[in-house]
């Protein structure tokens, strides 16, 4: 389906009305840098999809830096959809003292038909709502976590009319990939940001 830029004034109605905006293409000159990353990813997901353990994925990702440490895992057992979720604490640099920093794997739906997965980043206890309670040091903290993990996330940071500052980023496994970001205003969330970077 192609789909046009809209214009400032409807992108404002849009929003007001609480209806989704469309920006096809907003991305895409930033795109070519973080290709390889975004094959890389592609390729984590077809191994997960095969058995991969989600621990050992972070892992790899994540060597050759001293940022973040790990800090234990869960499995949701209750959750058919639940693969992993791990959790890292911020150890150095400038975000040191952030902690209940997690990536949680899982499936999408719960259709043995359907092997879409998703990877979201975010803080707190695990629950629903622990997300909501983080301060802006912790929300960066998640972000720089996400951005170790899956450099693909720096595309929406590079994109001057989408950087904001968000307690919680979702790099999603669907084919095509794709991010998700939530953003908040006041402990309400104002906006979520979908967008496929791999595939139709």
């Amino acid at each position: 389906m192609h789909r046009r830029m809209p214009t400032r004034a409807e992108l404002g109605a849009r929003f007001a009305a609480s209806e989704a905006v469309f920006l096809p293409g907003i991305v895409e000159p930033h795109l070519p840098k973080v290709a390889p990353a975004i094959t890389a990813s592609l390729q984590m997901f077809d191994r997960m999809r095969s058995g991969a353990d989600f621990l050992d994925e972070l892992e790899l990702r994540l060597r050759a830096q001293d940022e973040f440490t790990y800090t234990g895992s869960t499995i949701e057992h209750d959750d058919p959809r639940d693969v992993e979720t791990v959790f890292f604490a911020s150890t150095t640099g400038p975000f040191a003292g952030a902690a209940d920093l997690w990536a949680r794997a899982s499936w999408i739906a719960n259709d043995e038909s359907d092997r879409s997965m998703r990877i979201r980043h975010s803080s707190g206890d695990g629950a629903a709502d622990g997300w909501m309670k983080s301060s802006e040091h912790t929300a960066l903290a998640v972000d720089a976590l996400a951005k170790a993990a899956f450099p693909e996330c720096a595309a929406i940071d590079d994109c001057l009319l989408l950087r904001r500052r968000q307690p919680a980023d979702d790099v999603g496994a669907r084919v095509p990939n794709q991010f998700v970001h939530v953003g908040l205003v006041h402990g309400h969330i104002s906006d979520v940001l979908y967008h496929p970077i791999a595939g139709g």
